[in-house]
């Protein structure tokens, strides 16, 4: 008897804890809901365990961030658009369960020591940085996260520095390094990647010089190069990317002759030539491309008719066509 009167405190404290535990998720339900958030349950776990935060383009502040650390299943975080700052930072560190982090936008207060606590996320998979002050040497801060899959990089104060540092975090699959001062000694560095499958190179510097760097990608399956300065020499690299089902050319500076090059690729199933010098000359340079599902060649120089005899040889691809330039 003695015995059980001892334990009873024991046992009334563990089943105490899953009432403290719903009580910690009753006040981050309400902190999100107060910034029109959204949060989203796993349904099929036991107790139905909070996983992603979404606090993006709200007025949350980095303290009100102390109470996440109580959501020990939380694996996914938006505070994009937000002002949290270093001291923000410093309160997702403490997230060590986070796989995605989205950041986009958030510019306040943020500078390079509070980037560095990002390095104790060691299970991060996903990181958005897009449209943030982030330089060349923060990336070294993330080159310790063996994890990393996916980093979007858009209007960040990057370029070729940075993309070198990338290269040293071998699982990267996604790099969206589009509108910053990428140069061909980047991407090349980015071809360097031995798991690179998607790659946004769009509105850099990149040339055909560049482009010949990424013929080492074994694994690269789409790339956006809009609004570079590739050209037909580049397109003859490209044409040694075998495994490219995406391809993004829009605002190039491709010709005909780029095309001929293009038809040698054999899983390609998505192509944008918008905006490029092809003319009805070239088109039945596609003539053969029986893989491809979705053609978009708007604003060109290629006529209704060109396309109408496309369409015929391609009786499965979708065509986007729209004749004359803006």
């Amino acid at each position: 008897m003695p015995r059980t009167v001892k334990r009873l405190p024991f046992l009334l404290l563990l089943a105490a804890v899953p009432n403290l535990a719903r009580a910690d998720e009753a006040k981050v339900v309400e902190l999100v809901q107060s910034h029109k958030g959204k949060i989203t349950r796993d349904d099929k776990a036991e107790g139905k365990p909070i996983v992603k935060v979404d606090v993006s383009a709200s007025e949350v502040t980095a303290d009100e961030l102390k109470h996440l650390a109580e959501l020990k299943s939380l694996h996914s975080l938006n505070v994009g658009g937000t002002r949290i700052g270093d001291e923000g930072l410093k309160q997702i560190a403490t997230l060590t369960t986070l796989r995605t982090l989205r950041m986009g936008g958030t510019q306040m207060g943020v500078t390079a020591e509070g980037f560095k606590e990002l390095a104790k996320l060691t299970e991060l998979e996903t990181l958005g940085v897009d449209n943030m002050n982030v330089r060349n040497a923060w990336l070294k801060d993330l080159t310790g996260l063996k994890k990393l899959k996916a980093i979007y990089l858009e209007r960040a104060l990057v370029g070729d520095e940075g993309a070198k540092t990338l290269r040293d975090i071998p699982s990267l699959e996604t790099v969206l390094i589009q509108k910053t001062s990428l140069g061909d000694a980047g991407l090349k560095a980015l071809g360097e990647l031995p798991n690179l499958k998607y790659l946004d190179a769009s509105v850099t510097k990149v040339t055909d010089a560049g482009v010949e760097g990424l013929t080492g990608a074994k694994k690269l399956e789409a790339l956006d190069l809009y609004d570079t300065k590739v050209s037909d020499a580049g397109a003859e690299h490209l044409a040694k990317i075998e495994t490219l089902t995406y391809l993004n050319l829009d605002y190039t500076q491709l010709t005909d002759a780029g095309l001929k090059r293009l038809k040698r690729l054999p899983k390609l199933r998505r192509l944008h030539l918008g905006n490029t010098n092809v003319t009805d000359a070239g088109i039945p340079e596609l003539y053969g491309m029986t893989t491809l599902q979705t053609l978009s060649i708007m604003s060109s120089d290629a006529t209704p008719k060109a396309i109408a005899a496309l369409q015929e040889k391609l009786p499965d691809c979708r065509i986007y066509h729209r004749e004359g330039r803006p």
